[in-house]
């Protein structure tokens, strides 16, 4: 039972992630009548930055209920690195999450 409920957790983390990865409008705003737009500064450094995010999930730790508790343990590792067109690191961040129910 234990497991089931670390697995939908860890299913329920991995939907967020994805959901806050998603793409955004990026439609142009229709300008008001009377209303002047002034163009937003362009930025090429950035434009051509890539991020690729990796999750890694270990639930091997977890022991089963005998005539003790059992442990339900899981181990989460994500990283998420930016690359230039050179692909050349510009930034990395990796975090490391330990659940135990």
């Amino acid at each position: 039972m234990k497991k089931i409920l670390v697995i939908g957790l860890i299913l329920a983390m991995l939907v967020t992630v994805i959901a806050g990865c998603g793409t955004k409008d990026t439609s142009e705003p229709t300008a008001t009548p009377g209303a002047t737009a002034t163009p937003a500064p362009s930025s090429t450094p950035e434009a051509s930055l890539k991020t690729g995010v990796s999750i890694v999930t270990s639930v091997s730790k977890s022991k089963d209920a005998g005539e003790a508790d059992g442990v339900a343990q899981a181990n989460t590792v994500i990283i998420a690195v930016t690359l230039d067109d050179a692909g050349i690191i510009q930034d990395c961040a990796i975090e490391y999450v330990q659940a135990k129910i």
